[in-house]
Order: structure tokens, then C-alpha cells, then sequence
């Protein structure tokens, strides 16, 4: 483990390191409730090559004739959300990096300026085939047409930290996997882990709105039902 440390620090290895650590931070505050769904499925309209090549803002892409719209299909940014793909794709580069570097005994940054090339095409390929299997699972979990649950007066668990008005994560129990919303609360009201809440709404970015199941709360704030 130290070894590895030593290796991703490296001058060679740090401009990869560093985008596998903003990967690895954002799914740490995604996963504690801090970012909600709207930054997972984010939009980003624009051209790609001057001649209409859109990516598409709901997580995924649709590239015209550009090389990057090329590559996003080709990673299937088109079927499931881009924060996912580039979470992939920087771990793969990562791994790529160390372990070329490492191999090739190379501490040169000349070197490993040449090496970039190599290593951004295998790190689509490699994204590419750990995403594979898992594309109709994950298009399916981000689709939000596919979602024929409804959740509006349903009872959930609260699983982050904290449910606050900015922020926070509740679990709905299902016959089989829980389902994992992002929700927040109204009117100063917070929730802590463990806490039963009722859905009642659902915003315009698609955050639920959760209530207090029992009307003797102690937080601070009140929230009518």
C-alpha cells in the first residue's frame, strides 16, 4: 500500500492520481448525501466538432461526427450517466499509468508525455469493457421512464448522515433492494440516520421532499403533512 502511495504521487503518475481522487471525493460526498441526483445526472448541451455533435444533459451523450461524441457512444455514454463513465475511465487511466511506469522503470515526464496517448486510448478500451456487461443494469437504475415505483406517501429510512433542507439520502423498502432517493426536508426541519420520514413531494430537480413519520419530533422546525 505504502508502494502504491509512493507511485501515484509521482511526477509521472500525478496528473492521473489527481483526476482518480476527484472521481473517488465525489462518490464519497454522493454516497454521505451531499450531492443529490441532480449532479449525477447533469446535462451539457453543446457542439462538439461545429457541425452539431450534442451531448446529452440527462447523463449520457449524443455525439454527430466529433471524435469526443465518437468516444463518449463508445464508452456508452449514451445509455447511462457521464459521472459514472468518467469515474470509470479516470480509474482505468490510473491503473494504466502506474502500471506502465512502473514497469518501464520510467521517471522522465518526456516520457510520460508520450505515454498519454496510450493511456487515455486504453483507458476507453478498459472503460469500456468493465462497463459492458453492466450497461442494461445501469441504464436501467438511471432511467428515470423505467422508475414504476411510486413513492409519493411512502414510508423511507433515512441513510445519510443527515436529511436537512439542502441535502440528504433516504432509503424506500422494496419486496427486494431498497430504492435510494435524494431527499430534503422543509422548514428547518432535520433527520438524522435511522429516522423514519413519509415522502410527501417531489421538486423541480427531482429531489423528494420528506416529513417527520411521527408527529412528536424533536427537531427544530415543524412540517405539516
Amino acid at each position: 500500500m505504502i508502494e502504491l502511495f509512493h507511485e501515484s504521487i509521482r511526477p509521472v503518475n500525478l496528473p492521473y492520481t489527481i483526476l482518480f481522487g476527484i472521481s473517488l471525493f465525489y462518490w464519497i460526498l454522493y454516497l454521505v448525501g451531499v450531492f443529490g441526483s441532480d449532479l449525477l445526472d447533469f446535462d451539457f448541451d453543446g457542439d462538439l466538432d461545429g457541425d452539431g455533435g450534442d451531448l446529452d444533459v440527462d447523463g449520457g451523450a449524443e455525439g454527430g461526427g466529433s471524435i469526443l461524441g465518437a468516444l463518449m457512444k463508445f464508452v456508452y455514454a449514451a445509455e447511462v450517466p457521464v459521472t459514472v463513465v468518467a469515474s470509470v475511465l479516470s480509474t482505468a487511466m490510473w491503473a494504466i499509468s502506474i502500471l506502465s511506469n512502473h514497469y518501464l522503470s520510467n521517471t522522465s515526464v518526456l516520457i510520460a508525455g508520450f505515454l498519454v496517448i496510450p493511456i487515455v486510448v486504453g483507458g476507453f478500451v478498459a472503460t469500456k469493457l468493465v462497463l459492458m456487461p453492466f450497461v442494461p443494469l445501469l441504464k436501467k437504475a438511471f432511467d428515470e421512464s423505467s422508475d414504476v415505483v411510486h413513492v409519493i406517501g411512502q414510508l423511507c429510512v433515512v441513510s445519510s448522515l443527515e436529511v436537512t433542507e439542502k441535502h440528504g439520502q433516504a432509503e424506500v423498502p422494496l419486496q427486494g433492494s431498497p430504492l435510494l432517493l435524494n431527499v430534503k426536508t422543509r422548514d428547518g426541519v432535520a433527520l438524522t440516520k435511522g429516522e423514519e420520514a413519509v415522502v410527501i413531494a417531489k421538486d423541480d430537480d427531482g429531489v423528494y421532499i420528506v416529513a417527520p413519520f411521527s408527529g412528536s419530533s424533536n427537531k427544530a422546525g415543524t412540517l405539516e403533512v
